[in-house]
């Protein structure tokens, strides 16, 4: 039988409802009792009693992030719900592309799951690359990044970016005090998000007979 507490299974519930994404950066003990039969059995009925449920990326035996779904769409607002998220979503893809093809470009690595961002060697990677500077300096153009605006040094520039990432649930730090980043999981679940965008063609609202995303667990 799992050992879990009703207490793991109400802070699960509570992250996920709170629309924040469970992977092993992030929550590990709480991503490991997602993985387990009966965690996720008690966890579900909770969800399902408030019209959500669990939902993953990645592979059944390989979960790369757990995330809250709703349940159905047959409900308008469950539809505002989803379309509501999917509008806030396409309108940051912009930002996101750019800051993940300076990372690529720089050399830090790929955009992926547990991949690392250093402060300082990004930094020193721009600062020796005009092209890249340039780069950092037209985040500044996207909402997302606007906080960077009016700032001159590129060090503050680009802390004020990394912080943005991290808010929005993209990155980590590795320790409380390190300057080295690394994805989440949840960059895991924004590919799945701009693939399904390009796939469809959904850049405009979603309509309620167009149920693929709402299908394939993403909303």
């Amino acid at each position: 039988m799992s050992a879990f507490t009703a207490d793991e299974s109400r802070t699960a519930c509570h992250l996920l409802l709170g629309q924040t994404f469970i992977c092993p950066l992030t929550y590990p003990e709480l991503f490991q009792l997602l993985r387990d039969s009966e965690f996720v059995s008690a966890v579900n009925t909770t969800l399902n009693g408030l019209g959500y449920k669990l939902s993953q990326v990645g592979d059944a035996d390989n979960p790369e992030v757990f995330f809250c779904a709703v349940m159905c769409m047959d409900d308008q607002r469950d539809r505002q719900h989803v379309e509501k998220r999917l509008l806030e979503m396409r309108d940051q893809i912009g930002a996101f592309i750019d800051f993940f093809r300076l990372v690529d470009h720089a050399g830090q690595g790929g955009v992926v799951s547990g991949g690392e961002v250093s402060f300082s060697k990004l930094l020193l990677a721009i600062e020796g690359h005009r092209p890249y500077l340039d780069q950092l300096r037209d985040l500044q153009a996207h909402k997302l990044f606007d906080s960077s605006k009016n700032v001159t040094d590129n060090g503050e520039r680009l802390k004020r970016v990394l912080k943005v990432m991290h808010d929005q649930g993209y990155l980590v730090r590795r320790n409380a005090s390190s300057t080295v980043y690394a994805f989440t999981g949840k960059i895991a679940y924004l590919q799945r998000i701009m693939s399904w965008l390009a796939d469809h063609h959904r850049i405009e609202v979603i309509k309620p007979e167009d149920r693929s995303a709402f299908q394939e667990g993403l909303l």
